[in-house]
């Protein structure tokens, strides 16, 4: 998400995550948008849950360093 409203996709997704809670893709993208706006404590623990539910997602994997 280049220059883009992090606060209100990181509404969106929550959104989307009380829907479908398995969403694994929908946890890293908002994970990506808290690192955006600075909540690593946030964007590490959306990549953490992400990886339990996928551990060889890549992007999470990468996310997390």
């Amino acid at each position: 998400m280049d220059g883009g409203d992090y606060q209100a996709a990181i509404r969106i997704y929550s959104r989307a995550l009380l829907l479908d809670s398995t969403a694994v893709d929908v946890l890293v993208d908002r994970g990506a948008c808290n690192h955006g706006i600075g909540d690593s404590r946030a964007a590490r623990a959306d990549f953490r849950r992400a990886l339990a539910m996928a551990p060889e997602h890549t992007v999470a994997q990468f996310n997390m360093g």
